[in-house]
């Protein structure tokens, strides 16, 4: 628990491992602190409601977990609305396996219509840090040598539209 805690991890594969409930509550006390774990595979531990509850809890804190498997932990309506809640203020989780449990199917639709949301949220963030990288590349490369500084100028100021359109767009 320690290194996970240290942040040094950057996968935790504890498939089958007898976490249960208990488990799942310490392992969610050291991912508050975890920066760097991005993939989590706790399937077939039977953490039950309440280890979902914990580990949404973490997640909630913990925005660099992209993929975590709960599969087949028997989690049921309960503990997959912690996860829904949890979703909805972390968006970088991208995926959740979670077959083999006992969640009714609209709240299954909810962690799967928050998932694509995260995706597209994942992907706007990603154009737009590479729309802002190109902006700042071409304000200072020979910005004031004459004609080039016409350019780089105009550029940017096409970047910009494109960037202001593009957050506009994903409000």
């Amino acid at each position: 628990m320690k290194d996970i805690k240290g942040g040094n991890v950057k996968e935790i594969n504890l498939n089958s491992a007898y976490v249960e409930e208990n488990g799942a509550k310490y392992l969610a006390s050291a991912m508050k602190e975890n920066k760097s774990t991005t993939w989590m595979d706790l399937g077939s531990n039977n953490i039950g409601d309440e280890g979902a509850k914990h580990l949404a809890s973490a997640m909630k804190e913990n925005k660099s977990i992209t993929t975590i498997y709960l599969d087949d932990n028997d989690i049921g309506d309960e503990g997959a609305k912690y996860l829904v809640e949890a979703m909805k203020e972390n968006m970088s989780t991208t995926t959740i396996y979670i077959a083999g449990n006992n969640i009714r199917f609209g709240t299954l639709n909810e962690i799967e219509l928050l998932m694509e949301r995260n995706k597209g949220f994942l992907e706007r963030r990603r154009v737009l840090k590479a729309l802002l990288s190109c902006l700042s590349s071409t304000s200072t490369n020979g910005a004031f040598n004459g004609d080039s500084f016409e350019r780089n100028y105009l550029f940017d100021l096409n970047v910009l539209r494109v960037v202001i359109a593009f957050i506009g767009a994903n409000k």
